[in-house]
């Protein structure tokens, strides 16, 4: 596991979709800007990065993986850290770096500073081949499947706040409160749901 220092907070931005979203230490109108696409109802959710490892570590504990038929012992672990910026084209990257996750942690400069990115990735013990107690042979899916409860995570202060657009539909507001209301209290509620100013 990388060691860092966490940043307190991290947001998680997203549209409806989900087909963009990103980790980033800062809520900036460069973030809304390129990981919302043109839906108004896009959210950032600012989560408690260390509660939030805390929550994932702990999930990850109590999880069992299913494949092909079968449940096994969850052999993933967690990593976490702040990316690196460079260039793509420097001596950094064509020399072998020390460690695969080395490249999981880097991102070309000119692209993608702006986005002060926090990212997640998971990690398994062994190269290359990953060998059941069935004696098959693992094939690493696109992505793996992980519950998250929403509720749950407000209840820890794992989330933190929830920031809307600017422009967001007035009945995207309701329905968040809706689906909030009787579940977690009305100053919970008013704590959570947090107007966006207009970023730079």
């Amino acid at each position: 596991m990388r060691k860092i220092i966490l940043q307190k907070t991290i947001m998680m931005i997203a549209d409806q979709e989900h087909t963009h979203a990103v980790f980033s230490t800062e809520n900036t109108g460069h973030i809304w800007e390129h990981y919302t696409g043109a839906d108004n109802n896009a959210v950032c959710l600012v989560f408690n990065s260390s509660k939030l490892i805390n929550l994932l570590n702990a999930i990850f504990d109590e999880s069992r993986l299913e494949y092909n038929g079968k449940r096994f012992k969850n052999f993933f672990y967690i990593n976490y850290g702040l990316v690196t910026y460079g260039n793509l084209n420097s001596q950094f990257m064509d020399k072998l770096l020390p460690t695969p996750m080395q490249y999981v942690y880097f991102k070309d400069a000119d692209k993608y500073a702006e986005e002060k990115e926090f990212r997640i990735s998971l990690s398994c013990t062994g190269m290359g081949k990953i060998k059941l107690p069935d004696g098959s042979y693992f094939h690493f899916p696109e992505s793996i499947q992980l519950d998250f409860n929403l509720l749950k995570s407000i209840n820890l202060k794992v989330i933190e706040k929830i920031y809307l657009s600017s422009n967001h539909d007035s009945a995207l507001l309701n329905t968040i409160d809706e689906k909030l209301k009787n579940k977690i209290s009305a100053d919970d509620v008013d704590r959570l749901l947090t107007p966006l100013e207009q970023l730079g």
